[in-house]
């Protein structure tokens, strides 16, 4: 894992960050086999990060009577310190990230997994995003970008073919990246003899759709991620399998108001 990590990051004892930085000084070193990881830590331990209210999580992990987002942020602040602490895409990485998503902060970030989704979640269909989508195009008169990462193949052939022209002119993705034409399996099932690809690939959508001011998404691991690299994105977010997400109205109106104390560009 740790020889994985350092393909795409730069190791720990890079200038980025020293050796001796006190959070490592004096640490214990422990060895886990991977059931006491997954799934024991993983449902018991309550400083876990969890991305949703999955099966196994003992009752006093759960949300209970809180809101959903509520619960979720206090994963997200946790997970996002060592993220933003640990992991330092190397420079190569960098590239292609820009090059994903060249024009940062002022766009919206939309994931979109439609292969599969366990742990019980339930799959949504490309038309609960729509409005959310359309409500951000329609927000602001500046033509922002719209950067879509998704593992179904049919997903951007369907907005340029059938979604109005001033929401699919906005589109951009990551160019050329592998996305599943089966119903049911996602990419990295399907690429499992090329998995430099399918981690570079999914890299990159996570770190680029960062780069926007406003996201949204379904129950995912790496949706969470996107939160983890850019926290702000918690109040700046819909979560499609959340309940009490906003409406779409709800949603036009704060990125309008936001949207309003920038400085044209």
């Amino acid at each position: 894992l740790l020889c994985q990590q350092q393909s795409y990051f730069y190791p720990l004892n890079n200038p980025q960050f020293p050796w001796d930085d006190p959070s490592c000084a004096n640490k214990p070193i422990f060895e886990f086999s991977r059931s006491q990881i997954m799934p024991d830590m993983h449902r018991c331990s309550d400083i876990a990060v969890r991305g949703w209210a999955f099966k196994g999580i003992p009752e006093a992990l759960l949300p209970n009577d809180r809101p959903i987002a509520d619960w979720l942020w206090g994963h997200r602040q946790r997970a996002a310190v060592m993220v933003n602490k640990y992991f330092k895409p190397q420079k190569w990485l960098l590239e292609r990230i820009q090059q994903a998503n060249p024009d940062p902060q002022r766009c919206l970030a939309v994931h979109i997994r439609l292969t599969d989704k366990a742990s019980g979640r339930d799959k949504k269909g490309l038309n609960l995003y729509k409005p959310y989508i359309e409500a951000y195009a329609n927000a602001s008169d500046r033509v922002s970008p719209i950067f879509i990462a998704t593992d179904d193949g049919t997903v951007l052939e369907t907005i340029q073919r059938e979604w109005p022209i001033s929401v699919s002119s906005r589109i951009i993705s990551q160019q050329g990246a592998f996305r599943s034409q089966k119903a049911n399996i996602p990419t990295f099932k399907l690429l499992q003899n090329d998995k430099h690809r399918s981690n570079t690939e999914a890299l990159v959508e996570m770190y680029a759709m960062a780069r926007c001011s406003y996201f949204v998404h379904g129950y995912s691991g790496m949706a969470e991620a996107v939160v983890y690299l850019k926290p702000s994105l918690h109040t700046r977010s819909v979560n499609i399998d959340d309940p009490e997400k906003p409406s779409q109205n709800d949603f036009k109106q704060m990125v309008k108001n936001l949207e309003s104390r920038r400085p044209s560009i």
